[in-house]
């Protein structure tokens, strides 16, 4: 975990004090770091060091790094929502496999409640659709793809099924010759393959339905059927009773995790000024942007921001 900590270290230090960095490695649940490894392009690496107490993280990034291994990152998806992505897409070929050989008591790789209920309704769609053969087909090509694009996959090693059972980290190290810092690198990037490649519901139908969703609260999910009822963030403040810089936080998070992506209907025409300069001058303090467009209010500018950093605004 060294190698990812460090990167996500190196991208942050010269915008966010190490406090706000390591948040954002232990995926604290506050919307400042949910918007912190946005803007910084790094939620895919949100979360990607639970435990880490603070001491072990200053103690880590106060060591020279010599490797300086460049790391890709995604502003779509944070690193618990990879590894649930990837044991559901387990525990489907390990459910297969076992099928596959009417062997229906097995004990599954995950205890995951939410994960065995949605590879269970998977399977029971498998099965009464009869595409078996071509949920087979995608998981060859899936696992063929992900070799194509990464000589140094790993991932098939922690695959399970009738009479195969799974390799412990030790065991992959032992057969690729790879150290732990090396294996957490290559499966951190099999992970955001796999969760790119299954994007694609054009050649994974079937395969696409392991990919998890954000969590988000009861209280952002109640202010998102507002908006798409057409309450404006004063009706729904007020309905709610909540000030409207909650609801915007609110309406923050869920472009975040991908459930609103229309943003003219909260940004002006005259955004795209914004965007220009910020994309000449990125990753400075909301407030030096503030100076320069006063007639932004911080909502419309951290929200452009997202929109920027996801690739999904352009001047």
């Amino acid at each position: 975990m060294k190698a990812l900590i460090s990167f996500t270290y190196r991208r942050a230090f010269p915008h966010k004090n190490k406090k706000s960095i390591y948040n954002i490695i232990i995926g604290k649940k506050t919307h400042q770091t949910f918007f912190d490894a946005t803007s910084l392009e790094l939620l895919s690496l949100y979360g990607c060091a639970p435990h880490i107490s603070f001491e072990q993280f200053e103690a880590l990034v106060s060591k020279p790094d010599i490797r300086h291994v460049d790391i890709p990152t995604s502003t779509h998806v944070t690193y618990p929502i990879l590894q649930q992505s990837f044991v559901a897409l387990q525990l489907l070929i390990q459910t297969l496999s076992h099928a596959q050989h009417q062997h229906f008591q097995f004990i599954p790789l995950t205890s995951q409640i939410d994960i065995h209920q949605k590879v269970k309704y998977m399977y029971h769609q498998i099965k009464q659709h009869d595409t078996l053969e071509s949920a087979k087909a995608e998981i060859y090509l899936l696992f063929k793809m992900l070799n194509d694009q990464h000589a140094n996959s790993t991932a098939h090693y922690y695959l399970t099924g009738y009479d195969e059972t799974m390799y412990t980290q030790c065991q992959v190290g032992q057969v690729t010759e790879f150290d732990d810092d090396a294996l957490t690198v290559s499966h951190y990037n099999d992970l955001l393959m796999i969760y790119e490649l299954l994007s694609d519901t054009t050649q994974f139908p079937i395969l696409h339905q392991c990919i998890a969703t954000f969590p988000i609260s009861h209280t952002v999910k109640r202010s998102l059927t507002l908006l798409l009822e057409g309450q404006s963030v004063t009706q729904i403040a007020q309905q709610t009773q909540r000030t409207e810089n909650t609801i915007q936080d609110h309406i923050l998070e869920l472009f975040i995790c991908n459930y609103l992506t229309s943003y003219t209907d909260f940004l002006q025409d005259h955004i795209n000024d914004f965007i220009r300069f910020y994309m000449q001058q990125p990753y400075e303090r909301l407030r030096f942007y503030k100076e320069h467009f006063e007639q932004l209010s911080y909502f419309e500018i951290k929200l452009a921001i997202i929109g920027i950093a996801k690739g999904d605004l352009h001047a």
